[in-house]
């Protein structure tokens, strides 16, 4: 008598026509390839830029979230971080700008505000 899986085998492969079983292989094939498509696209930008961003070097981690948005631009945690980064980019040459106006420093002022868009 066959063991439990042998058995099991054997009664796959007689209910089972080769056409049944090429189309569950290439269906197989088929998640596969877009289970790696969702791989780690930007991943890579992305966990630089998380790193620039611990360190509050805004510049940085935007060009790195932009490059990660740019690899997957589905993600919506790589978007997230993308805008965050922008808005913090913006508030600090916007502090710049005004620290720069306090001490008199108008050319350093003017060049500080556009930077902040």
């Amino acid at each position: 008598m066959p063991s439990f899986p042998q058995r099991r085998m054997n009664n796959f492969l007689s209910n089972h026509t080769p056409a049944r079983i090429a189309a569950l292989f290439l269906t197989l094939c088929l998640l596969a390839s877009t289970v790696s498509a969702f791989g780690p696209e930007g991943q890579k930008n992305f966990k630089r830029g998380l790193e620039f961003e611990a360190a509050q070097q805004w510049e940085k981690a935007v060009e790195e979230f932009a490059l990660a948005v740019a690899a997957l631009p589905s993600n919506a945690e790589y978007q997230l971080h993308y805008r965050r980064s922008v808005f913090d980019a913006s508030q600090l040459f916007m502090q710049q700008g005004a620290t720069l106006f306090e001490r008199g420093d108008y050319l350093g002022d003017y060049n500080s505000f556009p930077r902040a868009r």
